[in-house]
């Protein structure tokens, strides 16, 4: 067989053997965190957050068209897809850069570094719900493939699809190319040296960059002027615009004062990416592979190097952490290619047929491990505690409800399978956090015009603030009046809501406190009880008691012991924390009430979240004191 036919025949298989993997944990529901919102956004052809990521909104939506399963099934069938043929391109890749005198060696190294990656825990968590990263790393070993094509051949025509690819991976998510930008800025300056700033084929594939991205990125602008359903940012004139595709909205976040911690973190993350710390087989892989690199081919060397530099410098200033593990992905993807080469010089040591053999099926067990290792993390029963999660809160809400929330957890498979799905399409839903944002005010005045007409007067005070809010980001953090005015107007704004619509039920998290930062909770509390509802509280008229309904609280899911979970998962840190929550303040409401029993019964489930809470075990115990005591 000619070593093409090879090469192609092992990414096809590489290919195969990650979507078989992917279709068997995909998700038939939204995942946590953006997943909703950006299902919803493909759906409706509106706009996603920032910075708008059109050409992933224009994917999905071609994948929605597939006559199969629900529409977040395809919407996640949108990530499986593009995530396993990353995976196939990382083999090619890998082919162009090592050197191996037996095609079994070669054979090995594809295979090895191919499945490695599919099997790494962050791609397999991104290739099962709709996200814009499995796309976009997609686009980046598609780019990776071609301008290591173009230094063997020296074929222009290479370099123009490179330019394209570029352009159209900045039209998904373009900080993480300008990452990975710096390694593939070595590879053609390392392969074209002197003549770089002469190359004219060079400057073309640059403009082809240019315009491929601009052409995508119109998409927003023209999409906002049709006022779709999900219309993130409104970016219909040149300053929205501008903002969007900037991130201004996230530019808040970035911080230099936490970078060692941060970068710590980083570091934690490299030896389970692939497999248990003790069997990280792979990193050793890859060191021997970045070593053959640095003594061989410096400049493929520096190609992976300066991706990894560039990567480690931003996690230490980028401290948002649901979604930090894929800013991971370019130093897994180092390290996957970089293994590769290891597995090829490994594979190329023994003389006998019989001993490279050999050499070969231990080399295999790396991705071997890395599935064994990483299929408990990602298996199917996580979709099961997202549709746990919101189910756990449609069955508390009475016919006409309204609910207000900040939970983005909830907040985003809810909106899709209340807009998609058409599950509850009688209640009407508010994400309190996004309500300053301008387009957000905008978009519920034409989602529930009977609601926002009953507020009119809280929404024309609030309005100018929300609009002085978004033009001038620095005066609500400079201005203390003018922050004070804003959190008032909006938690006035937030009342009106309650008080004009009646039947309205919060989530766990605006018992705490208001998005703005003033305490909303407690300007509820003067009113109105708190009632626990489900995983839900009902907002009712008084000052007394009453008993928490009887809606059953599915946990089965979520506390299922063959799903495990990292440290930093969304599901520890921040749904396990809310029902923990729920089932203690239901406990406090029946503690209040003498009902001692069902108040234990609480707490103990409460302590199935938290079994080393000492708020909890301290409670019970003098709850079950208060049981156990002598009547007087």
């Amino acid at each position: 067989m000619p070593e093409s036919r090879l090469r192609i025949a092992i990414a096809a298989s590489v290919f195969a053997i990650a979507l078989i993997v992917y279709l068997a944990t995909l998700g038939s529901v939204p995942g946590f965190v953006d997943s909703g919102t950006l299902t919803v956004a493909a759906w409706s052809l509106g706009n996603a957050d920032p910075p708008g990521v059109p050409l992933y909104l224009l994917f999905t939506k071609l994948v929605m068209l597939l006559p199969v399963g629900s529409v977040a099934l395809r919407a996640n069938l949108a990530s499986a897809i593009p995530a396993a043929l990353a995976a196939a391109l990382l083999s090619l890749a890998v082919a162009e850069l090592v050197a191996a005198r037996r095609r079994e060696a070669l054979a090995a190294a594809m295979l090895v570094s191919g499945l490695l990656f599919a099997f790494s825990r962050t791609l397999w968590g991104y290739a099962t719900v709709a996200e814009v990263y499995a796309l976009h790393f997609c686009l980046m070993m598609a780019l990776a493939v071609l301008l290591l094509a173009w230094r063997r051949t020296e074929n222009d025509a290479l370099l123009y699809a490179a330019g394209a690819v570029f352009g159209a991976s900045l039209a998904v998510h373009h900080v993480t190319a300008v990452l990975m930008a710096a390694g593939f800025a070595a590879l053609v300056i390392g392969t074209l040296r002197t003549d770089v700033f002469r190359s004219r084929a060079l400057f073309i594939s640059i403009a082809i960059a240019i315009l491929t991205a601009t052409a995508l990125y119109t998409y927003l602008p023209l999409r906002a002027s049709a006022h779709p359903f999900w219309n993130w940012g409104d970016p219909d004139t040149p300053a929205r615009f501008w903002r969007h595709i900037t991130g201004a909205e996230h530019r808040q976040y970035f911080t230099s004062t936490e970078w060692a911690t941060q970068f710590r973190d980083y570091s934690h993350h490299l030896p389970v990416e692939f497999a248990p710390p003790r069997l990280s087989v792979a990193l050793l892989l890859a060191l021997a592979g970045a070593l053959l690199l640095f003594r061989r081919q410096r400049v493929l060397f520096w190609f992976v190097a300066l991706i990894v530099a560039a990567d480690a410098l931003w996690v230490s200033v980028y401290p948002i952490a649901n979604d930090r593990e894929a800013y991971l992905l370019p130093t897994f993807i180092a390290i996957a290619i970089c293994c590769g080469v290891g597995t090829a010089w490994l594979a190329d040591l023994p003389r006998s047929r019989m001993m490279r053999h050999v050499f070969i099926a231990i080399l295999l067990l790396v991705p071997v491990i890395a599935f064994a290792a990483n299929l408990p993390y990602r298996g199917r029963n996580r979709v099961r505690v997202v549709d746990e999660y919101v189910s756990n809160a449609t069955r508390a809400m009475r016919p006409n409800a309204l609910l207000l929330t900040n939970d983005t957890n909830l907040f985003g498979p809810l909106l899709y399978l209340h807009e998609v799905e058409r599950v509850r399409p009688d209640v009407r839903i508010v994400e309190t956090g996004l309500l300053i944002r301008r387009w957000y005010v905008d978009s519920l005045v034409r989602r529930y015009p009977d609601l926002m007409r009953r507020v009119q007067k809280e929404l024309d005070v609030y309005r100018p603030l929300v609009a002085r809010h978004e033009a001038e980001p620095d005066t609500w953090k400079k201005d203390n009046l003018f922050r004070m005015s804003f959190n008032e107007a909006l938690d006035h704004l937030i009342l009106a809501m309650i008080a004009r619509h009646g039947n309205a039920y919060v989530s766990y998290d605006l018992t705490l406190s208001g998005p703005g930062g003033a305490d909303l909770a407690q300007r509820i509390e003067v009113s109105y009880d708190l009632m626990p509802r489900g995983t839900l509280f009902e907002v009712m008229p008084g000052n007394f008691l009453r008993p928490p309904d009887a809606t059953p609280i599915e946990t089965k899911a979520i506390l299922d012991p063959s799903t495990r979970y990292t440290d930093d998962d969304v599901v520890p840190k921040e749904i396990r924390p809310v029902y923990r929550a729920v089932f203690m303040l239901r406990g406090q409401h029946l503690a209040a009430l003498r009902e001692y029993d069902k108040s234990i019964a609480e707490y103990e489930r409460a302590l199935r979240f938290d079994p080393a809470s000492y708020v909890v075990q301290n409670e019970l115990t003098r709850l079950r004191g208060l049981r156990d005591a002598p009547p007087q």
